[in-house]
């Protein structure tokens, strides 16, 4: 009977431990999980309100790469390329005459485009047109340069410089004797004009008489053109030349001197055949200081010559097409600019247009 007893007690003792045991279970799966959850949701409503992100590393990594992204784009849109870059170099002897009008045309088409025409004047002086090519190179915003040039030699050197540093030049009336530098050489047809210029200034001579001839810079293309030309008409004729001299065909006083030696030394020559405008200046002023009836023949005139044609201190010039070029260079260029090709030959050729005292008006 004791032992009944006793068995039962420990029965009721076990059945309580297994019900505290559940019990036990039961607090530590709300204390520890369910308050945990709560936490992380204040903690994170915490941060929402002090405008803390409270999104993963890998979005914050996203965001971050995006803002790189967007900065990148930004700084290099600050940085000019090939297509909306708007400066035009456009480089001549001077702002006047015959390349005044190339400059006019070129303005016009240029800054109707969109684009800053930016002028330098090299007055003939190789040196002069070194520094605008410099200019242009050093010029972030330079889209291109077009350039009536100072001297064939230099000017090649500069082109390809140029080219290497990315930016096209388009060579008008004057070429250089490269091929693959330029994007375009827009030149006079020198020969066929001198050609035409030699004829009629023959013919006004009746054919017969001693000349005397000062050339220009024979490496540059016009001048030697129009130079064979001239000797190639006269081959044919009886005309003889009793003096040659190359003289600097943008320097006044150089082709005054020259000239004056030339004419005191041939007192019985009745022409003078002058390569530039320059110096069919310098001849007019020293026939006129001699009192000498020369007649004077320029093979590349300009708009000066033009009025001394006209007064008839010179009987006949060819005027390069001034207009003409500057269109075309600045319409090449732009075509360049925007589809990356001319469509053209490198090397064209507009004839240029006589002029003498007995049709200028």
């Amino acid at each position: 009977m004791r032992k009944r007893i006793l068995g039962i007690m420990l029965g009721v003792v076990m059945c309580g431990s297994l019900l505290s045991g559940c019990s036990l279970v039961k607090e530590t799966s709300t204390d520890d999980v369910v308050p945990q959850e709560e936490t992380t949701q204040e903690e994170q409503a915490g941060k929402a309100e002090e405008g803390q992100s409270a999104e993963t590393p890998e979005a914050e990594e996203t965001e971050t790469t995006e803002q790189t992204s967007e900065e990148a784009e930004k700084n290099a849109a600050d940085v000019p390329t090939i297509g909306d870059k708007t400066n035009i170099y456009v480089i001549v002897s001077e702002n006047s005459g015959a390349s005044g009008r190339e400059v006019t045309a070129i303005k016009e088409t240029g800054e109707a485009a969109g684009y800053t025409i930016i002028l330098g004047e090299h007055g003939g002086k190789a040196d002069t047109q070194q520094g605008f090519f410099n200019d242009a190179m050093k010029d972030d915003n330079a889209a291109a340069i077009i350039c009536d040039h100072a001297g064939a030699q230099e000017t090649a050197d500069m082109v390809a410089k140029a080219k290497e540093d990315g930016i096209p030049t388009v060579l008008i009336n004057t070429g250089i004797d490269v091929e693959g530098s330029a994007i375009a050489q827009i030149l006079t047809n020198s020969y066929a004009s001198a050609t035409e210029a030699s004829k009629a200034y023959i013919e006004h001579l009746s054919g017969a008489g001693l000349y005397v001839e000062i050339l220009g810079d024979t490496s540059n293309i016009n001048a030697y053109n129009a130079t064979t030309a001239f000797h190639d008409v006269v081959s044919e004729c009886d005309m003889l030349m009793d003096r040659q001299v190359v003289g600097d065909e943008y320097d006044l006083e150089d082709s005054e001197t020259k000239i004056k030696k030339m004419l005191e030394e041939s007192p019985d020559s009745v022409g003078l055949v002058c390569f530039s405008g320059i110096q069919a200046q310098a001849g007019a002023n020293v026939a006129d200081s001699l009192g000498r009836d020369i007649s004077i023949l320029c093979l590349n005139g300009d708009d000066n010559t033009e009025e001394l044609v006209k007064s008839g201190s010179v009987y006949a010039a060819v005027i390069k097409p001034a207009q003409l070029l500057g269109d075309k260079a600045i319409k090449e260029v732009i075509q360049y600019l925007e589809e990356g090709s001319t469509g053209l030959p490198e090397v064209q050729y507009e004839k240029g247009e006589l002029i003498r005292s007995d049709n200028a008006s």
